[in-house]
């Protein structure tokens, strides 16, 4: 089995893992979530699952099931869980106006971090046609496949260190090598993410996954709501 795991990489656009049943395969940088699908299953064939670390599926009230799961999974990480955003407000550009909106309609504002976000899961909506596709929260996958909580941030240096004996630990072991081309030139935390990512959407595709959330659906499509780990 093969999953690829996916996590925003800033101005670079989205950084990919591949992972299979013997651990790391490969690292892809591009700027869209298409081409960075394309250019995984180019490198190496088709991937099995893939796990995007984005919000898929969206609900008209205030929170996800699936977001107040993660946060109570994640425990002293649970700040890390950015609140899926509200349909009502996906499509705007101006964080005043998305925020007027919500107030509106007696639901609490969003973050400008959480805001920044919007392109995003409008991008990972898209590609979300595609049933390979599944939301995870990298937080949660080290959480499992360490069988403990996370205690230090990503961008600590103990937090990396954790991050990175986690990953050897796992199963399968992801030993993401040195060089890694031009994904290599993201921040080092969104490697670590992708391939947590990718782990967890291995454990997809190999039946082993947790879900995270009740059944919820998406008000656009109908489509279940759950995040895998």
């Amino acid at each position: 089995m093969r999953g690829l795991g996916v996590d925003a990489a800033g101005r670079h656009g989205w950084v990919g893992v591949v992972v299979d049943d013997g651990g790391f395969v490969a690292a892809h940088l591009a700027p869209t979530l298409a081409e960075l699908i394309g250019a995984a299953e180019a490198g190496g064939g088709r991937v099995d699952a893939i796990g995007v670390d984005i919000p898929i599926g969206l609900v008209d009230g205030p929170k996800r099931t699936a977001d107040v799961a993660m946060r109570a999974y994640v425990g002293p990480r649970r700040s890390s869980v950015f609140p899926a955003p509200h349909p009502a407000v996906l499509h705007l550009d101006d964080y005043d106006e998305a925020n007027g909106v919500l107030r509106s309609m007696g639901l609490p504002a969003i973050s400008r971090q959480g805001f920044g976000l919007f392109a995003r899961v409008r991008e990972a909506a898209v590609v979300a046609a595609d049933p390979r596709v599944v939301e995870v929260f990298p937080e949660a996958s080290f959480r499992a496949m360490g069988g403990s909580f996370l205690r230090s941030s990503k961008k600590s240096w103990n937090g990396a260190a954790d991050r990175i004996s986690r990953l050897a630990g796992a199963d399968p072991s992801i030993r993401v090598p040195d060089d890694l081309g031009d994904a290599g030139d993201v921040v080092a935390d969104d490697v670590f993410d992708a391939a947590a990512a990718a782990w967890s959407a291995w454990r997809v595709a190999s039946g082993g996954a947790i879900r995270l959330g009740d059944a919820e659906v998406d008000v656009a499509t109908g489509r279940p709501i759950a995040v895998w780990v």
